[in-house]
């Protein structure tokens, strides 16, 4: 497992107003993105943000959308180096919590995670219908996931290639520790078993392909927002029954955040998130 840590700390979080009504938690010393292009974690303001960016501008729009299959591994390491070409970065610190939420402004949703050390609390968000989202909330919904405990985040890319036409395409995958134990994604057994009824139901009546992809990838995303919202229930208490106070409840991002979200997602968002 990768060694390398977050680096550069900085001042942990001032409390907030006591006359909030409703609760609100700490602002992340931290943020981290994932890089679909590079296939790795970033610190957001980072010199490795800043390489990505202009590596995607000289790149050109058009082949930014291809994403990973875009560049050769020699490629990807003349930019964020051969170490995180083998080996991407890794996210370390005790599990404070996870949720989701939506971006007002594309209305765009993402999956949050939560961890604090000794640099303080960071903060990675991941785009909820993306490959990497829905790998994370398969992981967070193993229920050996525990709050509390250390956790370590990684995210991958790899490449496969399609029998049907031979094109390449990128998966993106997350992998979790906890306690140096591998914590596995669940089975989406039920979710394939539901895919299989739609298309069975498809082919029956005579539905276009289009239409029966466009309505398969929102049963998909459906499946995993339904995972989420579970996790979510079930961080909302500590072990022994001790009641965490319920993010969830929040309407919109504390003021403070939304700058500081402002600056990486283009706007604020309305949180759906627990833990602690």
């Amino acid at each position: 497992m990768n060694n390398r840590t977050v680096e550069n700390a900085h001042a942990p979080a001032t409390g907030r107003d006591a006359a909030r009504s409703v609760p609100s938690r700490p602002v992340p010393d931290k943020t981290y993105g994932y890089s679909r292009l590079f296939g790795t974690f970033y610190e957001r303001g980072s010199a490795l943000e800043r390489r990505i960016n202009d590596a995607k501008s000289e790149m050109g729009e058009s082949a930014v959308k291809h994403g990973y299959t875009a560049l050769s591994p020699a490629e990807r390491a003349q930019v964020i180096g051969p170490e995180l070409v083998r080996d991407p970065l890794v996210v370390r610190g005790f599990f404070e919590g996870a949720g989701f939420y939506r971006h007002e402004a594309s209305s765009q949703e993402y999956v949050r995670v939560r961890l604090r050390n000794e640099e303080g609390l960071s903060s990675v968000s991941v785009a909820l219908d993306s490959d990497l989202g829905k790998s994370i909330v398969r992981h967070l919904a193993n229920p050996e996931v525990k709050l509390g405990a250390p956790m370590s985040l990684q995210a991958f890319a790899s490449t496969r290639i399609s029998e049907f036409d031979g094109r390449a395409f990128a998966n993106h995958a997350a992998v979790m520790w906890q306690d140096e134990a591998k914590i596995e994604g669940i089975s989406k057994e039920t979710l394939e078993a539901a895919k299989g009824g739609m298309r069975a139901k498809f082919e029956a009546v005579g539905i276009d392909v289009k239409t029966a992809r466009a309505a398969l990838y929102r049963l998909e995303a459906d499946w995993h927002r339904d995972r989420l919202r579970e996790v979510t229930a079930r961080l909302e208490q500590r072990e022994g029954g001790e009641s965490i106070q319920a993010e969830t409840q929040a309407k919109h991002m504390p003021a403070n955040e939304e700058a500081l979200e402002e600056e990486a997602l283009a706007g604020r968002g309305d949180e759906l998130d627990s833990g602690r």
